[in-house]
Parts: C-alpha cells; sequence; structure tokens
C-alpha cells in the first residue's frame, strides 16, 4: 500500500515540481544556485574514479555481518549481506551522489558532517569536491566503518575521519559537533525520531550559512512527517524537496519558502 501511495505521489511530484532549470524562480541566490548545480552538465574527472569503486564494490562477494540501527536497509533483510548487495540498495546512486559532489563543490565548506557512511560512496563524492574540508563521516556498524575506511585511505582522502558508534553518543561526547558545521548529509537512522533528534541537536550548532541534506525523505511515512516538520519549523528560510532528496537552509535573507524541484 505504501509503494502505491508513493507511485502516486511521485506522479503528482511530476507534474507539479518546479524546472531545475530555474523557470519560475525569482529568487536571486537559488536561481544561481540552480544554475550552478542542478543545471551544470559536467562530468568531472572524480566521477570515473568513483565509478571504478563502484565497480570494484559491485563484483566483491565478501559477506559482512553489519549491525542494524534506525530503520535498517528496507530491502536487503538477512542478517548477513554481501558487499555487493549492499553497494546495489544502501550506496549513494550515481545521480544523487554526483548531486552532493556539485553542492559541496559550489558551497566549499571547510567542516562536514555525514550520518551513516555504508561503504563510504557519498563520503568520496564530497571528499573529492572539497580536499580542503575537514569530512566526519559517523557509521553505526563497525565493519561497515572499517570497510569504508579502508577504501577511502586506498583512495587517498586524508581530509576524511570515520567514526565507528552511536549517533547520539558521537554528538553528545564527541569533538566533532564542537565547532561550527557547515554541511550534513544525513543519510543514517531513516527514522523520524532519529531523523528530528538530529536535526533539533545539529541546528543549534550551524549558522546562516549551514546547509543540511536529507537523504530517503520518503523512505516511510515516518520520514515524510519528520522532512514536514523540519521544513515548517522557523528556522528553516527555504527548503528544497527533490522527492528522494531535501536540502535545507538557514540564510536569513531568503524569504521563507518551500519548493518542489524536479530533478
Amino acid at each position: 500500500m505504501f509503494r502505491i501511495k508513493l507511485f502516486i505521489k511521485y506522479f503528482v511530484y511530476l507534474l507539479t515540481a518546479k524546472s531545475k532549470k530555474g523557470y519560475g524562480i525569482h529568487s536571486p541566490f537559488l536561481y544561481k544556485f540552480s544554475t550552478a548545480v542542478f543545471n551544470d552538465k559536467r562530468s568531472f574527472y572524480e566521477f570515473e574514479q568513483i565509478r571504478k569503486v563502484r565497480s570494484l564494490y559491485s563484483s566483491n562477494q565478501e559477506v559482512l555481518k553489519p549491525e542494524e540501527f534506525g530503520a535498517g536497509s528496507g530491502v536487503l533483510k538477512k542478517k548477513e549481506k554481501t558487499v555487493s548487495g549492499i553497494a546495489r540498495i544502501a550506496s549513494t546512486r550515481p545521480k544523487y551522489g554526483e548531486l552532493l559532489f556539485r553542492l559541496v563543490r559550489f558551497f566549499q565548506p571547510e567542516h562536514i558532517v555525514e550520518f551513516g557512511t555504508s561503504l563510504g560512496i557519498g563520503t568520496l563524492y564530497m571528499a573529492m569536491a572539497a580536499p580542503g574540508a575537514r569530512l566526519f563521516t559517523i557509521e553505526g556498524s563497525k565493519e561497515l566503518a572499517e570497510k569504508s575506511e579502508a577504501m577511502l585511505r586506498q583512495q587517498g582522502m586524508k581530509n576524511v575521519q570515520v567514526i565507528h558508534g552511536d549517533f547520539k553518543k558521537i554528538i553528545e561526547n564527541s569533538d566533532v559537533m564542537r565547532e561550527k558545521t557547515d554541511f550534513v548529509y544525513f543519510d543514517g537512522g531513516h527514522t523520524k525520531e532519529m531523523t528530528l533528534y538530529l536535526f533539533e541537536k545539529i541546528v543549534q550548532m550551524s549558522g546562516p550559512s549551514t546547509i543540511f541534506v536529507f537523504d530517503d525523505i520518503r523512505w516511510s511515512s515516518g520520514m515524510e512527517e519528520a522532512w514536514k516538520k523540519i521544513t515548517g519549523d522557523p528556522r528553516v528560510s527555504l527548503s528544497l524537496d527533490l522527492f528522494q532528496i531535501g536540502i535545507v537552509f538557514f540564510r536569513k535573507e531568503i524569504a521563507k519558502q518551500h519548493l518542489l524541484i524536479k530533478y
């Protein structure tokens, strides 16, 4: 039933979303952002390097037993999962990985935090886009954290620190969140409660230029409720709904608005 409703919502989204080319978008900031990020058709050399990593993962039949946190994979039900299976189901898709890359490349944040490393594909996109940034990626599964850390080290990503642990404990006790965070990618937990908890905690450590990116905003009815509450928060000035991905800004110079963008 949920999948049927999701299909209907996607159809409505296609009919009502604004063009990513900027048509109908009147904010100068948003028009510039749309032109530089959504409509940048260039294929950067980093994409080819990431494709090679993805290919290695897709042929890797090593069996892992990653601990499940939050809502889990939703598709991979077995406790034992192959690397190739995780890469196929749980890794950042090229379409959205390249969007992450362009977002980070455009804004050049200095301090990036990712919740939910998985195999580190999304991490790699962001790390390559801003090699001068400090990037902390947090993963609840020890095996996945070790696997992604090894890959990132092999790729020469010296600006990344992989942290294994519980999201809440990391936020409460780690120095990762002790300085202003410029860019946060939420790709773990996938429950209403965890998403809202992370949002509330991190927004207190953020500034007007901070950007939040939420993956799987329609993962479940709970995630949809969390996304709706976040976009309605008075501290959020601009929210962009790309159906799977949600992007949030806190810029005070922008009048509050929520936009569906066809991506």
